[in-house]
């Protein structure tokens, strides 16, 4: 819907949702496309807290494909967001350290 009336926020939202839906589903490719179309949109409206909430569902993609450097290379993206914007206390910062976290512990086994 947000893409057929060209309205770049409510597309950028459906992006991340259903990215997100797709990645629980196990549709990790299907998915991380969903997520990559997310984040460029997010980043060209510009809004920052959907890139951050679709750059940690896209990491947590890379995650469970085995592909740490993808995944952590996409949570410091969204740390550097977050930083640059003073984004505080989103929810999706938790998120975000949770993932680099558990990619930490995964990548140290």
């Amino acid at each position: 819907m947000g893409e057929d009336a060209g309205a770049r926020t409510a597309w950028c939202w459906g992006e991340t949702s259903l990215g997100y839906i797709l990645s629980r589903q196990g549709k990790l490719d299907e998915a991380i496309a969903h997520l990559q179309q997310a984040i460029t949109l997010a980043e060209t409206i510009p809004d920052h807290i959907f890139r951050m909430y679709a750059g940690a569902d896209l990491g947590w993609c890379y995650l469970r494909q085995g592909d740490f450097n993808r995944a952590c290379s996409e949570f410091e993206a969204c740390l550097r967001v977050r930083n640059e914007h003073q984004i505080l206390d989103v929810p999706g910062y938790l998120t975000i350290l949770n993932n680099l976290a558990e990619t930490c512990l995964y990548a140290a086994t």
